[in-house]
């Protein structure tokens, strides 16, 4: 019985699993790897970033920061597993593991994380729409924004 043939099955078993495919299905059309990999590329470009390096051997802040977000993103949204991250990343499933767990609590806590996490998830027009906000939040270090950036 080939995959068409079940998916017939399925669908005229019961309609919860009928909507069941359907949200499937509409997921998988939203969101995939190689579109948060194009957002990250975004993000990159307007950040300054060399994008190659989020899938390398760096250790510098902002690209950990990046790929830790990816990862999460990918496991939230995507519901990938540790082990397809991990092998994605070309890192061991622990290191995605520990990552998600890090960027769950993160994201709640700090600005600037969030607002990689909301860029990765919603494309760059966030960062566009906050350029129109207010500025003066905490980034991560608790260092508030307005103080470090140079006024013209």
């Amino acid at each position: 019985m080939n995959l068409s043939e079940r998916l017939r099955n399925i669908i005229q078993g019961t309609n919860n699993h009928y909507i069941l495919i359907i949200g499937m299905m509409r997921e998988h059309l939203t969101t995939t790897p190689d579109l948060i990999d194009q957002r990250a590329k975004q993000y990159c470009r307007l950040m300054n970033l060399d994008f190659g390096e989020i899938y390398g051997r760096t250790r510098r802040r902002q690209y950990v920061q990046l790929r830790a977000v990816m990862m999460y993103v990918m496991r939230t949204e995507l519901n990938m597993t540790y082990t397809a991250i991990g092998q994605r990343f070309k890192r061991d499933h622990a290191t995605a593991l520990y990552h998600c767990n890090e960027i769950a609590v993160e994201v709640d806590l700090y600005h600037d994380t969030k607002r990689v996490y909301n860029v990765l998830r919603h494309g760059i027009q966030i960062i566009e729409e906050e350029q129109t906000e207010s500025l003066d939040y905490e980034d991560s270090r608790g260092v508030r924004a307005s103080t470090t950036r140079p006024k013209v």
